[in-house]
């Protein structure tokens, strides 16, 4: 059996820092695709300006955007 990864509303990719308990959104798309491939280039080009150490510690995640954000407004916002 397959499993499927649509998501009508979209993905968001977001990072916690060490070991906090809150995420963070970076990214927002409408693709899977898309949000693994900048998951990848953040794992290798960091947004900051960080230490090596600093780097590792970041933990980058890919969510499935809910029709409650949608409602919230989520697409209208900046995407960074």
């Amino acid at each position: 059996m397959r499993v499927s990864t649509a998501c009508p509303y979209g993905y968001k990719v977001c990072y916690t820092v060490g070991k906090s308990k809150g995420y963070t959104r970076k990214f927002i798309t409408h693709s899977f695709k898309k949000a693994k491939e900048m998951k990848d280039h953040y794992y290798t080009f960091p947004p900051f300006n960080l230490t090596k150490k600093a780097t590792k510690q970041l933990k980058w995640y890919i969510f499935p955007i809910s029709k409650k954000e949608v409602l919230r407004g989520i697409w209208r916002e900046p995407p960074f």
